[in-house]
């Protein structure tokens, strides 16, 4: 659930968090909250996703965490962390089915225009438009949550179809290919819509080749395959315009670049301070590897930016310990939160500069929410130098979301700086060459 969302769902809702339950006076709630709390403690769960609701008397309670929304009364516990198990392994299934539709209806109705807005990036593009209607004519919440902003992104996906691609305002669509030089592209007739499609492609057949970007209209394209798999269309060559070979990193070029400005022994000093027990799954895709990952590509996106050695400790401590609170590989949008807040928990802070904690707290707690939802917290943070945090937010973002490569859902176009874009093949090479460290001590 984005910060953003997620503080408007509890002010619409009028929910209390559970830590300050103390101050409100209802007998029935104050005689529940020693059973409350045992139970939280038993369970293992946490306070802090415990609300209250004093307007619904029968089920003041709430548990309230990423996607789920359960109310309850202090008196039936016995099942409730069962409970909150099976929904999120439902709804986890439903968005690696890309099963939206179903995603929708596991959600409490007063969440699902939240989720919704946090969802739309997944949801196929053809299918966008029918779910925004469908949940904006069925779901009476919609109309205090959805912005007119939103709305009209929604809207521009009225007319996308399976058969063809979208286009741009000019009726272009944007292409990809690989090729070692621009002169097979003469007889070049099948190209992808998405880059990350076409950088497969080009490692599959061809690793020394080069990715090329080009426009054709929508006129010209005589099929389209919106498989997730292929978005590929079919064309006539001469159609194409705009060709352009892009400027993209390959990993042969990794060890020269990584030891500029020493960045091999950087990468090794903070990837030595990771530990396997920090992780709930060490072997899973959001643990060490993807940690190491993570810390490769801010100390190149750093470098790529030029910024400073002190913004490259920033960067280097986020990305060891982003990811150390989630306690599942399945959809959490809360775990940036539960990571700081289990560094403290284990003593991890000493290992952070001290001026520097505020900015690293920002980074990690918010590094899983929409960037419009980020700066919208920026007053609960005791920041030196606001704009300057937002520029190491984005860059750490960008190195985070470069992974995604490793669940096949990297969108180059959320992607926020010039680097970013540059490391688009290095990041799926990266993932296919879990040896990379060898290359790099070579």
């Amino acid at each position: 659930m984005e910060k953003m969302n997620f503080d408007s769902f509890i002010s619409r809702n009028g929910l209390i968090p559970l830590t300050e339950a103390g101050s409100i006076p209802d007998e029935n709630i104050q005689l529940s909250l020693p059973k409350l709390h045992n139970f939280i403690t038993d369970s293992e769960l946490n306070a802090n996703d415990f609300y209250i609701n004093i307007s619904n008397p029968e089920k003041p309670f709430c548990y309230y965490k990423g996607a789920v929304f359960l109310e309850f009364s202090g008196n039936i516990l016995a099942d409730l962390k069962q409970r909150i198990i099976t929904i999120e392994n439902h709804l986890n299934k439903a968005v690696a089915d890309r099963d939206f539709t179903r995603f929708l209806k596991i959600v409490d109705p007063r969440l699902a225009p939240d989720l919704f807005m946090e969802v739309f990036s997944f949801i196929p593009d053809s299918d966008k438009y029918p779910l925004f209607l469908h949940i904006l004519n069925d779901n009476q919440y919609c109309k205090d949550v959805f912005s007119s902003e939103f709305i009209n992104k929604a809207s521009q996906y009225k007319n996308a179809d399976e058969k063809m691609p979208l286009t741009d305002e000019w009726g272009y669509v944007k292409i990809f290919t690989c090729a070692s030089q621009i002169e097979e592209l003469e007889n070049q007739t099948v190209w992808y819509t998405n880059i990350n499609n076409a950088i497969k492609r080009m490692i599959s057949t061809n690793p020394r080749a080069e990715i090329f970007q080009a426009q054709v209209n929508i006129r010209d394209i005589k099929s389209y395959s919106s498989k997730q798999a292929d978005k590929k269309v079919t064309l006539d060559p001469l159609r194409v315009i705009k060709i352009k070979q892009m400027d993209l990193i390959k990993i042969s070029e990794l060890q020269a670049l990584m030891r500029t400005e020493d960045l091999v022994g950087w990468y090794f000093y903070y990837a030595r301070q990771i530990k396997s027990d920090w992780f709930y799954n060490p072997n899973g895709i959001h643990a060490l590897s993807h940690t190491k990952r993570v810390l490769l590509l801010g100390l190149l996106l750093v470098y790529l930016e030029k910024l400073s050695d002190h913004d490259r400790d920033v960067i280097c401590e986020a990305a060891v310990f982003h990811d150390i609170g989630r306690i599942t590989d399945g959809y959490d949008t809360s775990h940036g939160i539960a990571s700081y807040r289990k560094l403290f928990a284990k003593g991890l802070q000493k290992f952070l500069p001290a001026e520097d904690q505020e900015t690293i707290r920002f980074i990690i707690e918010l590094h899983a929410v929409a960037d419009k939802a980020a700066t919208k917290q920026l007053k609960k943070y005791d920041l030196n130098d606001i704009d300057h945090t937002l520029k190491l937010y984005n860059i750490f973002k960008d190195a985070d979301g470069l992974d995604r490569v490793r669940i096949n859902d990297l969108n180059p176009d959320y992607l926020r700086s010039t680097g970013a874009h540059k490391l688009l093949l290095l990041a799926h090479q990266l993932f296919l060459n879990p040896e990379y460290e060898e290359l790099l001590l070579k």
